[in-house]
């Protein structure tokens, strides 16, 4: 699912092309900007009066910010909320401009924090390597810059992004360029007042795989980095004052000889990775397997066991973890490459992925990856056609309906919510 390749978000009018035909809107994590293409935003303004909607009336709102998908001289971000049962874009505030660069992947932290992986281009010529931080206000969705940011990660590119469950820690993964050389994966500790970052010691430190995708355990004591050699994940001991990483004994661990996981997250109770191999299908790389794997993490030491494989009904390619409960979530494709829908599974005490009843939900409309907001209780992705899309799950089942109609939105594949 990660790219070794990295394409500034002005040269992807091709890569719109294949993807309002149906193709190619694979790249989610980290080839920058393989979204959708181009649409007219929706209307309307911020409403946090209304009621229903699943878990968000009442007062309540969910704050998505995304990338545009074109733009010269910087880019102004995107925003919408989730508010009584209504998902609009967000008007009335003007949200920050970044720099033209490559952009992987956000992520918010505390539920106001804002990180914004950036490298820098200019002309074709590569920049510097930093991370945008951003204060999310809880009134009207505006973000205000933190002081000192952007931050510079040391790094060539900022890449892949990951922070524990705490809010104490924040990870850059740099995949490197040939053969992975020049992979790093830089460290920072988070101040819990401010959001600034301050680099850990020895910040980045070299790999010797490439960091495609990275996730952090449920005890926030352990950093795991998935790359693409023969089902590879680098593990990494967290300096728990610091944020200072040590490669851990036995790393990297080949969990799933032959295949490389191509997506891991780390479930609720942070005792299992959840896992894909899916990169992409061609001619030449064929659709995956169709299954999801579950990586048990001993807990005492961090060290991984082998995968198990658990069938899905279509091709695995993405994969979620509800942050609260333990229901596990896989986006699927058919051997088109086109989305298939989402497939809920419940995890046990044991590592058993069991399907839950009405998986797959043939009646929403799927992508090809998601995230959930930090209450766990609306799943929000992106479809094809510059569309999000926003699915409540039941707390009890792991069923997911349907929220609110999709949004209409200009918009990447690069995303973070908050509630």
């Amino acid at each position: 699912m990660k790219s070794n390749g990295r394409i500034v978000l002005l040269t992807l009018l091709a890569c719109v092309v294949l993807i309002s035909t149906g193709c190619g809107y694979q790249y989610k994590c980290n080839v920058t900007f393989g979204g959708p293409p181009c649409g007219s935003g929706g209307t309307g303004g911020l409403n946090t009066t209304g009621t229903g909607g699943n878990s968000n009336g009442g007062g309540a709102s969910d704050f998505l910010y995304t990338m545009p998908s074109g733009g010269s001289g910087g880019f102004i971000l995107q925003g919408a909320v989730l508010s009584g049962g209504t998902f609009v874009t967000l008007t009335g505030v003007t949200l920050p401009t970044v720099p033209i660069g490559f952009y992987s992947d956000f992520d918010i932290v505390n539920k106001k924090f804002l990180y914004i992986p950036n490298t820098t281009e200019n002309n074709g010529v590569t920049g510097v390597a930093e991370v945008h931080t951003f204060v999310v206000n809880h009134s009207d969705g505006s973000l205000s810059a933190v002081s000192g940011s952007p931050f510079q990660t040391s790094q060539t590119f900022s890449d892949t992004i990951a922070s524990d469950n705490q809010g104490k820690f924040l990870f850059i993964g740099d995949r490197g360029g040939f053969n992975f050389a020049g992979a790093s994966i830089a460290s920072f500790l988070i101040n819990p007042t401010t959001g600034a970052l301050t680099a850990a010691p020895g910040s980045p430190i070299p790999v010797s795989g490439s960091p495609n995708v990275m996730a952090v355990d449920g005890s926030g004591k352990y950093l795991y980095a998935s790359f693409a050699t023969a089902g590879g994940i680098m593990a990494f001991n967290i300096d728990q004052t610091t944020g200072a990483l040590t490669p851990m004994v036995g790393s990297p661990f080949n969990v799933n000889a032959g295949t490389n996981m191509t997506d891991i997250k780390t479930d609720s109770t942070g005792k299992f990775l959840i896992g894909t191999t899916n990169t992409f299908s061609n001619s030449t790389n064929p659709h995956p397997d169709p299954h999801l794997y579950v990586i048990s993490i001993n807990q005492t030491t961090g060290a991984l066991n082998t995968a198990v494989p658990f069938p899905t009904a279509n091709l695995a390619f993405a994969v979620t973890t509800n942050p609260v409960t333990p229901f596990v979530y896989g986006f699927t494709e058919d051997t088109a490459s086109s989305p298939t829908g989402i497939e809920g599974f419940s995890l046990d005490a044991s590592g058993t992925l069991t399907p839950i009843v009405g998986s797959p939900f043939t009646t929403l409309t799927g992508g090809f990856f998601g995230k959930f907001d930090q209450n766990g209780t609306q799943l929000f992705y992106p479809m094809p056609g510059s569309k999000f899309s926003v699915v409540g799950a039941n707390a009890t089942t792991g069923v997911l309906t349907q929220t609110a109609p999709p949004l209409l939105m200009s918009t990447s594949d690069v995303f973070a919510v908050t509630n």
